[in-house]
């Protein structure tokens, strides 16, 4: 378990495995599956420079932030 990053998201898309999420010590974790990572990592790669350390940064920068980014990669999918 980890505090998430693109870097990190994207190591587990390589390695074909899902992860575990932690922003707090003693939160409850959150799971990424493997495809929502990938998801996330071809919207990241998808945007411009700018927004692209947006996206970063909101990833990791709490867990309702992630979730904000998720539901955003979630509708680009449609």
């Amino acid at each position: 378990m980890s505090r998430p990053s693109i870097e990190l998201i994207r190591e587990n898309v390589k390695q074909n495995s899902y992860t575990e999420l932690v922003w707090n010590e003693g939160d409850k974790p959150v799971i990424l599956d493997l495809f929502t990572a990938s998801a996330m990592v071809q919207v990241h790669d998808a945007l411009k420079p700018e927004n692209q350390t947006k996206f970063s940064a909101a990833i990791s920068r709490s867990e309702a932030s992630f979730l904000k980014a998720h539901s955003m990669v979630l509708k680009c999918l449609k």
